[in-house]
């Protein structure tokens, strides 16, 4: 059966067109604290633990 969906090609291991195979990263809400974001980045366990406890 020859099927020609993005989902099939995904099965496949093939990349679809249009699609990259690196993951994107997420666009910054505010990118002018893209320094506090980096330095915060290794705390997010802890407030994801916090949140969850």
């Amino acid at each position: 059966m020859n099927e020609t969906s993005p989902h099939s090609a995904a099965r496949d291991g093939a990349v679809p067109d249009g699609a990259s195979a690196e993951p994107s990263q997420p666009k910054l809400l505010f990118p002018v604290l893209k320094p506090l974001y980096d330095r915060l980045e290794p705390l997010s366990w802890l407030l994801i633990r916090c949140a969850r406890a």
